[in-house]
């Protein structure tokens, strides 16, 4: 049974320590960022700089493709020492690429030094809707050790979560395939 209810048991970890500076909360809370010696709104989300950082980078380091679906980072060497450090904390351009994951931007290699990164929420022209792109949520299990100092009453009150956040979820879920099923008909009938 505590084996079963080990693997049952699941933490969210919203904080990812090397983007430590990049993370928001959901309550549009403005966290502290490094400040910078640039112009630039230390306040604003990662994705909100990225987009400032896309309009006044030079194009040979950086550009919006041609319908501005996208981005192409020509030169990530260029970009790591001079725009990178402006806009964020980190200025590996390994970690700008692991954070653009995060928000479920594809990246494709155009070249041996070109990227292309798209989302379809990212577009140029089209910065306020960058605050509707969530970040993807990492989700760990807790150790075993947690589950072996409960007492009796402790895992009986974590197996009655559990149960009602399943109830939750499918709740959630079959509103969500409602919701779905309605802009599917709707669809239709515009056809």
């Amino acid at each position: 049974m505590s084996a079963v209810l080990h693997n049952a048991v699941l933490a969210v970890d919203d904080a990812d320590t090397s983007d430590a500076e990049e993370t928001a909360s959901d309550d549009n809370v403005s966290l502290p960022r490094r400040r910078t010696t640039a112009d630039h709104d230390t306040n604003a989300t990662y994705l909100e700089r990225l987009y400032a950082m896309l309009e006044e980078c030079t194009p040979s380091v950086a550009t919006w493709t041609r319908g501005g679906t996208a981005f192409i980072v020509l030169d990530p060497r260029a970009l790591e020492l001079s725009y990178l450090p402006q806009y964020f904390k980190s200025a590996k351009f390994d970690s700008f690429c692991r954070l653009l994951n995060s928000y479920r931007f594809q990246k494709v290699k155009v070249d041996t030094t070109a990227f292309e990164f798209s989302h379809p929420e990212f577009v140029r022209g089209l910065g306020r809707n960058v605050g509707t792109i969530g970040r993807r949520r990492r989700v760990r299990k807790l150790h075993s050790r947690a589950i072996e100092v409960m007492t009796d009453s402790e895992v009986c009150s974590t197996i009655v979560d559990v149960i009602s956040f399943v109830h939750t979820m499918r709740a959630e879920l079959d509103e969500t395939k409602a919701i779905v099923q309605s802009m599917l008909a709707q669809d239709s009938r515009d056809k």
